[in-house]
């Protein structure tokens, strides 16, 4: 199994609890710290010097932010998140699904830019940069607020800040993403 974090707007990183990357509340609080520090302090160093186009294809993995709205529905081993990249008119399109708390989901698709191996995006709120860290595809949007009051990417109880894709996530289509199955 591939090593995973999912860091919580709490402040806290928690780890893979098993092999289908549901996080059950294993978390530490320097070990956000920790991740966070070599993530803001070093980020050039731990992005991917590889080329950008080797990244096209559809990611996916649980719904491991979903939170069930209601007492029969489904949640974090049957939904799943999808990040598609594509090179797209000498930039790359970026497409994320994800269900999060409550149900809630961010949606977006949009053109990114390659700079120094990372994908950035260019809001009049600021950056979100999509970047390799270690065996993960990580979005980084540094506090921006993603809901309808900032980015519009997101529902009220969703956000993309620190969402990672696991690289051995990716698969063929895009009907793939969404589904159970190889």
């Amino acid at each position: 199994m591939d090593e995973q974090f999912y860091l919580t707007k709490e402040g806290k990183m928690c780890a893979a609890a098993n092999e289908q990357n549901d996080f059950s509340g294993q978390c530490e609080d320097e070990g956000y710290k920790e991740a966070m520090s070599l993530f803001s302090v070093y980020p050039r160093a731990m992005a991917s010097d590889s080329g950008l186009d080797e990244l096209d294809g559809y990611y996916r993995m649980n719904a491991i932010r979903c939170t069930p709205a209601g007492e029969h529905a489904p949640c974090r081993g049957e939904l799943k998140d999808c990040l598609r990249i594509e090179t797209y008119r000498g930039s790359h399109r970026v497409e994320v699904y994800s269900t999060q708390a409550y149900q809630h989901v961010c949606a977006f698709s949009i053109e990114m830019r390659g700079v120094n191996g990372e994908l950035v995006y260019d809001s009049p709120l600021g950056q979100v940069i999509l970047r390799r860290v270690g065996n993960q595809l990580v979005i980084a949007s540094d506090g921006i607020d993603p809901t309808a009051g900032g980015l519009g990417f997101c529902g009220a109880h969703a956000d993309i800040d620190m969402l990672a894709f696991p690289l051995s996530g990716k698969v063929e289509t895009d009907a793939q993403c969404f589904r159970d199955g190889p």
